[in-house]
């Protein structure tokens, strides 16, 4: 898997097209103090300073695997990684990465996302 750190950010790329699929941007106060970590994927979400140096030791590990479990597992984000296929083991980026919302029925409200993969596996991404 394709991953780059910069200053206070980290870029997954694309296991099909090696474009860049997420970041994870370091948010830090006036004494550079970790104050959260910005996630822009297909959805975005701030992950707060209480779990930040966990989620920081992954990235620099290079461990998405072991970020995607640790995400889910604890509830900081729905399922993980939104753009990550648990049976392919792989990131994808948006455009490789078909994204379907779903709506209830009659009412017409946001239910959820699934997210399908190129090779067809199919996941929710958000609940």
């Amino acid at each position: 898997m394709k991953f780059r750190e910069e200053e206070d950010k980290y870029i997954l790329f694309c296991s099909k097209c090696g474009k860049e699929a997420a970041t994870y941007q370091i948010e830090r106060d006036e004494s550079k103090k970790i104050t959260s970590i910005k996630y822009e994927g297909n959805f975005s979400r701030t992950i707060k300073e209480w779990v930040s140096q966990k989620v920081l030791s992954y990235l620099k590990e290079e461990d998405v695997w072991g970020l995607n479990e640790f995400l889910s597992r604890h509830n900081i984000t729905y399922g993980g990684i939104d753009l990550y296929c648990r049976k392919c083991q792989k990131v994808y980026c948006p455009d490789c990465w078909e994204t379907r919302l779903k709506f209830e029925d009659g009412g017409g409200w946001y239910d959820y996302a699934e997210g399908v993969c190129p090779e067809g596996h199919k996941t929710i991404i958000d609940d």
